[in-house]
């Protein structure tokens, strides 16, 4: 065996051979190591997500997919009676579809990559030990068919999945069983769905009395051959993997599951899961921890494709900047945590310190199943479908604001990153999947609309300290998801054995989120605190009066737009007034609060409008109507002033109490309103550029300057 390499990459899995072969790219020696030969197989869904497959054709590797089959969205089964279906159609871009791609060529595929880029592969060495130089990890013991061989290296990366040891042998972790376990098995099904990856959660005891940590599958392979499988996320006394796995199948196999008339192929295949990852424990002076090896597989559905590819990219940049640089090898541990937990904060803190935790959002995710309530939706798409079915991203406020930044913006982005990192060591211990609501700006370089993106762009107005600036504006972000969860308290909602999940959840999230709100607004003074709870109130009785005039026809449009503006004052308003207070330029105050105000309205009814022309929009914007409960936008306002047949089908369906979105759209279509909605948009447009027109001109106020424009980009 060749000594002396730079990098050994223990494991030829997804995580392992992308890490080999970023680093062989890059010229840096690196052996890849596993003890089986290839190909072989691999206990796993075998689904891949949108974002897989672009990690996938970004590493090379594009043309092995070409005939794996074509996924078109997720179904999420809940309990077995209800479901929902997620499509990636909607993510609207080159990768919006999944793949189901047997891990017994999906894995082979990338080992091959990785060696066309020079990486050494080597099979039949069975990780043993970690070999010190010091507190330094320097190489690593292997067991082969012959005897036993130390390979030295600068840097060693561990690949090798769930079951390895290399987290003991490095004391990272204390010796602990592996939490969870999986099993699966191939079954011929010709009449099973071949379009969607279905996933049920949870599953239920063998008396179907006790809801059980866990989750099953099944996954069109193509050709008439689906992947059944099902996974535990923790060791349950009163359960056994093999007999839960053999329930599932058989309930999935009736004429009335997901796979009717299945018949087995081969023996089934299990594999233990680790839902432990912390970034903390994921590296150690020489030695970097990628894929399963770190814990990094889904607490909800079990996937770790992606991330298995994505952290060995993460690991490979590390390893490569590193190396570049004199004495910087020793920190590359440090960086590699410190990139770790930005990438994957919110997503898998479901360790034993979070079981509690994602038991509650299981009843509130169940009870609430059947809402169409934004903070539902959202939690929804975090926790079940967070790689690949779209979340707040899709909706236009949420875009990408990159492009409207002028020359001379670095203070502003840097502000804004900071305030990003603080919201989301503030999350993630308490509620980690909120800080996934952000995850895609802060690891991609976009800036995503929120209140703090205002208030910093205002505050270029004046002076202020940074500490403080960044404080308000990590404050504003926290209140406005305070605001968020709330709305999704409702009179009636869906009550699950008696218990309200939802407004337990909602109001037990808000006062959190507002008692961090004032953590960060301690040293701002009493008039900041003050600014937020007046805004948060101001927020609350626009949306109680919302609630209100739930189902009122005769609502008219003044009052609408009175309750509109008091609802998403804090989004808007208050930014621009805390801005002038902090910064030290009260006197712009008054005009930036009408900026805020008309930029809000702008918005607010852009997204209305995309709501009913985009088919493809999402239905439960945090900005636009929730129809579903009775409340009316401008449109449909407007609608019912007309005399038209689509007005009387309105006015039928507001009386019933029963909208059918569809059907809305076509009525208010039919009335022919919806040009009046744009031009009322485009005046409050209009409005807020006129008054940024009399503020100084600065990096942020040239910034503000074009939000309105973008407000309706797009709109037809």
């Amino acid at each position: 065996m060749k000594e002396g390499w730079d990098v050994i990459v223990i494991g030829a899995g997804p995580a392992g051979s992308a890490t080999a072969m970023l680093l062989a790219k890059a010229g840096i020696k690196v052996l890849l190591a596993d003890r089986k030969s290839f190909p072989r197989d691999k206990s796993c869904g075998d689904g891949l997500t949108p974002y897989s497959v672009r990690l996938l054709n970004e590493l090379g590797v594009g043309p092995a997919l070409e005939d794996a089959h074509r996924i078109k969205g997720v179904r999420v089964v809940m309990h077995g009676r209800r479901m929902r279906d997620f499509s990636y159609g909607a993510l609207g871009n080159d990768y919006n579809y999944g793949l189901v791609m047997p891990r017994v060529r999906l894995d082979d595929a990338l080992r091959q990559a990785a060696i066309a880029a020079g990486a050494h592969f080597e099979s039949g060495l069975d990780y043993q030990d970690l070999l010190w130089n010091e507190e330094r990890v320097a190489g690593v013991k292997f067991r082969t068919a012959a005897c036993m061989r130390s390979v030295h290296a600068s840097m060693v990366v561990g690949a090798n999945g769930a079951a390895t040891a290399i987290w003991r042998d490095s004391k990272l972790r204390s010796p602990k069983a592996s939490p969870g376990f999986a099993i699966r098995g191939y079954f011929s099904c010709p009449r099973a769905n071949r379009d969607m990856l279905a996933i049920a959660l949870p599953l239920t005891d063998s008396t179907n009395s006790y809801v059980l940590p866990s989750y099953g599958w099944v996954f069109p392979a193509g050709d008439g051959i689906v992947n059944i499988g099902v996974g535990l996320f923790e060791d349950v006394p009163y359960e056994n993997i093999s007999n839960l796995y053999s329930r599932f199948v058989a309930r999935m196999t009736r004429e009335e599951g997901l796979a009717p008339g299945g018949v087995g192929n081969g023996k089934p295949w299990g594999a233990p899961l680790r839902f432990d990852f912390s970034p903390d424990a994921s590296a150690c002076p020489g030695l970097l921890l990628v894929g399963d090896a770190a814990g990094l597989v889904s607490p909800f559905t079990g996937e770790g494709i992606s991330y298995a590819l994505e952290s060995g990219r993460l690991a490979a940049e590390v390893i490569v900047r590193c190396l570049a640089t004199s004495g910087a090898l020793y920190f590359a541990h440090e960086e590699y945590k410190f990139l770790l937990g930005h990438k994957f904060a919110g997503y898998f803190e479901a360790g034993q310190k979070s079981a509690r935790r994602y038991q509650l959002l299981w009843h509130v995710i169940e009870s609430t199943f059947d809402s169409e309530r934004p903070v539902y939706d959202v939690l929804r798409r975090l926790a079940l479908v967070p790689e690949g079915a779209g979340s707040l991203s899709q909706q236009k406020f949420a875009r990408d604001l990159t492009p409207l930044l002028p020359p001379g913006s670095l203070p502003l982005r840097r502000r804004l990153f900071k305030v990003g990192a603080r919201l989301v060591a503030s999350l993630r211990n308490d509620w980690p999947f909120l800080s996934r609501l952000e995850i895609e700006g802060r690891t991609s370089g976009a800036i995503v609309f929120r209140p703090s993106v205002l208030f910093l762009a205002c505050a270029t107005l004046g002076s202020g300290q940074e500490e403080k600036l960044v404080n308000a504006a990590t404050a504003l972000d926290l209140s406005y998801l305070a605001i968020f969860a709330q709305s999704g308290i409702e009179e009636e909602p869906a009550i699950r054995n008696g218990v309200n999940w939802g407004n337990k959840f909602s109001v037990l999230l808000s006062d959190f989120l507002l008692s961090r709100a004032f953590e960060f607004c301690s040293e701002l003074g009493r008039n900041a605190s003050s600014q937020i709870m007046i805004s948060f109130e101001s927020a609350y009785a626009g949306s109680i009066d919302q609630q209100n005039d739930a189902w009122n026809i005769g609502l008219g449009r003044r009052k609408h737009l009175a309750q509109l503006r008091r609802k998403y004052a804090p989004l808007f308003v208050l930014p621009c007034t805390l801005a002038a207070s902090v910064a030290h330029v009260s006197k712009m105050a008054p005009t930036l609060a009408r900026y805020g105000g008309a930029l809000g309205l702008s918005y607010v009814l852009t997204e209305d409008l995309q709501q009913l022309t985009d088919p493809g929009h999402v239905a439960s914007s945090v900005l636009g109507t929730d129809y579903a409960s009775g409340v009316l936008s401008l449109p449909v306002i407007e609608a019912l002033k007309t005399k038209t047949t689509g007005a009387k089908r309105i006015r039928d369906m507001y009386l019933s109490r029963a909208i059918d979105i569809e059907e809305l759209r076509k009525a208010i279509f039919d009335c022919g309103v919806l040009e009046s909605v744009r031009e009322m948009a485009r005046g409050y447009a209009g409005r807020a550029e006129r008054e940024m027109e009399m503020i100084t001109k600065t990096t942020g106020t040239t910034f503000l300057a074009r939000l309105p424009r973008h407000s309706m980009s797009g709109l037809n």
